[in-house]
């Protein structure tokens, strides 16, 4: 599966990208800090799956998650955030899973399993 990353800060879209390099079956093609210009890319980079931070400067996580899901409702979209609060907003918009920062590897591995499940099953 190709993964783009968007988060503002750096520190855990790098902490992110370390965690997804240990699974074989993932391969990060993109990171981005800015969400309009992942918006403009993202035909270009044509990823399965998307991590969104939800508190970005500009078109926050939520808004984004409904902008892949309307162009692409295929992408999967997982929100990430430190506030638990978000995770039924991030549902609602249409996000295929929440993860709660900061990001423990076990808990990719998990969500990411589901997909490949799905994946299967389709």
């Amino acid at each position: 599966m190709k993964a783009v990353i968007v988060d503002d800060e750096a520190w855990c879209a790098d902490e992110l990208e370390e965690i997804l390099s240990h699974i074989k079956t993932i391969e990060v093609v993109a990171k981005y800090s800015n969400p309009r210009t992942f918006i403009e890319q993202l035909n270009r980079d044509a990823p399965d799956l998307v991590f969104v931070d939800v508190q970005m400067p500009g078109i926050n996580g939520l808004e984004l998650a409904k902008i892949i899901k309307e162009k692409h409702d295929g992408i999967k979209a997982v929100l990430m955030s430190e506030n638990p609060s978000y995770a039924c907003d991030s549902y609602a918009v249409g996000g295929d899973d929440f993860v709660l920062k900061p990001i423990k590897a076990e808990r990719i591995r998990f969500c990411l399993s589901r997909f490949l499940k799905m994946a299967v099953n389709e």
